[in-house]
């Protein structure tokens, strides 16, 4: 029984393999064939792609050029206009610089001239050296608009009250 078994068994398996085994010669070239036309295909596809890919990489690195020209002349343009600011506040400073230092010194006044003019005691009338040395004083006044002059009257130990043009 076991001999049977194993013809049961090894016989159709050698007959299956004998008859769909073998392939003949046109057989296989046909397969081939149609394998290389699709491969081909394949192939064809893949450099298609290949070549939009490129083309995009080409786009890309054209515009990525442009980029950086447009990014050059922007750095420039950058550097002039921190040059003028730094410039503009470099002006700034010292015109405020100058501003500070007059607006400080505005209240200053520098005595130029002092001219005593003196009243009698317990008068109010001048002498004629008074009156001259006022209207000379009044005459330069009015011809010189821009000098200023400040008047103050001082008393002195005697009672007597002279006038101060400065």
């Amino acid at each position: 029984m076991h001999s049977a078994w194993k013809v049961g068994l090894v016989l159709p398996a050698v007959a299956l393999m004998v008859s769909g085994c073998v392939a003949t010669r046109n057989w296989v070239t046909e397969t081939v064939n149609k394998k290389e036309v699709e491969i081909d295909q394949k192939i064809g596809g893949v450099d298609s792609k290949v070549a939009a890919q490129s083309q995009r990489v080409d786009g890309v690195d054209t515009r990525l050029k442009t980029a950086e020209g447009g990014l050059v002349e922007t750095g420039q343009v950058a550097k002039g206009a921190r040059e003028r600011a730094d410039g503009a506040f470099t002006k700034a400073d010292e015109v405020d610089g100058r501003l500070t230092r007059l607006w400080s010194n505005r209240n200053v006044r520098d005595l130029v001239e002092t001219q005593q003019i003196l009243f009698g005691f317990d008068k109010w009338e001048l002498n004629d050296n008074a009156q001259t040395s006022l209207l000379s004083l009044v005459k330069e006044m009015k011809e010189n608009v821009a000098s200023r002059s400040i008047s103050r009257a001082t008393p002195t130990r005697s009672g007597r009250t002279p006038t101060t043009w400065g």
